[in-house]
């Protein structure tokens, strides 16, 4: 399951993948941004950063997209 995944997941650029992979959907769906190639790697590096050093904001933020792609299914 998507929980099992956060709880298997201890590498940052892991953690910065996961919480890119989710932001990124959330814009497609949510938005009319179109996801440029630059944006998407913006989005990565922003991740990437936050989780060496606060790997603790990402793991939240994670935990609160799962829960509502749980609640949508």
């Amino acid at each position: 399951s998507e929980r099992e995944l956060l709880e298997q997941t201890k590498d940052p650029n892991q953690l910065a993948n996961l919480a890119s992979s989710y932001l990124t959907r959330h814009i497609s769906v949510h938005t009319d941004v179109v996801m440029s190639i630059e944006l998407t790697d913006d989005i990565f590096k922003m991740m990437q950063e936050i989780a060496h050093h606060r790997r603790d904001i990402l793991r939240h933020f994670l935990s609160e997209v799962i829960s509502e792609v749980i609640d949508e299914e």
